[in-house]
This record gives structure tokens, C-alpha cells and sequence, in this order.
């Protein structure tokens, strides 16, 4: 036993065993990265067919649900008209409610906007001043 493992750590420190053995490593990581991209692939394929599985039995289902419920449809009917009406509502009272807000706000907004364009005007006349007077 350790006949043999004296002449390992001889064949071992004395050089490489196997020739060309980073090309053969390297050929071994090309092949794993290829195989796990394949497998990913494979994978991905799988989940698709059963997401599209998945949405072909609930249109099943919807299509039966549709035709079993078929004398209730003026039901469905008159919940859409109802649900329709209540976002228009709903809508109209935000719009409202913004527009009441604004017209409250819209003085001090354009006392601020007045104030602004005041101090702009004397800024840029300012400018217009240092420019004329670095002319001359």
C-alpha cells in the first residue's frame, strides 16, 4: 500500500499524466455547458406546453360554464350594464372632485406663476445687461 503511494506522488510530481490534459477538461465543460442549455430548453418547453395545457382547459371550462348558464345570460347581461354604469359614476366623481379642487387652487397657482415669470423677466434682464455691458 505504500509502494503505491510513493509512485503516485512520483508519477504525480514528476509531470502531467495524461497529455493534453486542459483540452481534455475543457472539452468536458463545453459538453456540460451545451447539455445544461439543452436541459433549460427542454424545461422551458415543458412548462409551456403545460401553461398552453393549462389555458385550453379553462376556455373549456368557460365554454361549458357559458352554455350551462345560457338561461341566466340576461343576468350576465344586465351585471355588465350595472358594473359599466358604476365606472362612469366613479369616473364622474373623480373628475368632479379634480376640477373643484383645481379651481380652488387655480389662484395661488397663478399667483405663483406670475411670481415667476416677474422674477424670470428681471433675470433675464439682468443678463441682458452684464451681456451689453461686457460688449462694451
Amino acid at each position: 500500500m505504500k509502494k503505491w503511494i510513493s509512485s503516485f506522488q512520483l508519477t504525480a510530481s514528476s509531470g502531467p499524466m495524461v497529455p493534453n490534459l486542459e483540452l481534455l477538461l475543457l472539452a468536458l465543460l463545453h459538453g456540460a455547458v451545451i447539455s445544461c442549455v439543452l436541459l433549460l430548453f427542454i424545461v422551458l418547453l415543458l412548462v409551456t406546453f403545460l401553461l398552453a395545457s393549462y389555458i385550453l382547459f379553462l376556455v373549456i371550462a368557460a365554454v361549458d360554464a357559458y352554455d350551462t348558464l345560457r338561461p341566466f345570460s340576461w343576468l350576465i347581461g344586465s351585471f355588465k350594464a350595472n358594473l359599466q354604469l358604476g365606472l362612469v359614476l366613479l369616473l364622474w366623481n373623480g373628475l368632479s372632485c379634480t376640477v373643484g379642487v383645481y379651481s380652488s387652487a387655480r389662484p395661488g397657482i397663478e399667483s405663483m406663476g406670475s411670481e415667476a415669470k416677474r422674477r424670470a423677466g428681471r433675470g433675464l434682464n439682468k443678463l441682458k445687461n452684464l451681456t451689453l455691458a461686457s460688449h462694451r
